[in-house]
């Protein structure tokens, strides 16, 4: 449907040029980074096991975490709109991780 749409916007000067390579490697790579991005809690959760880090100390720094996801989101992102639906969602994970993480040492 999506593509019909866009395809309407073809004319004589206008011609479309899309392969499966390239859509294929889109989406390939738009997976992939997706996949890197969020196993951002999974690296916080082993750290923390490990002793590397504590949850207390990024009580401070949340907004620094969240301008790096926003800025990770670009980077992986299409448009405004995806970096916003990309990076909340991840925020979201991250202060889930840290709950778990404070109510895991009680």
């Amino acid at each position: 449907m999506a593509m019909q749409f866009l395809m309407s916007f073809s004319g004589p000067q206008l011609m479309p040029m899309i392969s499966l390579g390239s859509y294929l490697s889109f989406i390939g790579y738009t997976a992939l980074g997706l996949g890197l991005f969020f196993q951002f809690p999974v690296v916080l959760f082993v750290l923390a096991s490990l002793g590397i880090i504590r949850p207390e100390s990024f009580n401070g720094y949340r907004r620094h975490v969240l301008l790096g996801l926003l800025v990770v989101a670009a980077l992986i992102s299409t448009s405004p709109l995806d970096q916003v639906m990309i990076a909340v969602p991840a925020y979201v994970l991250f202060e889930t991780t840290l709950l778990f993480l404070r109510l895991r040492r009680i």
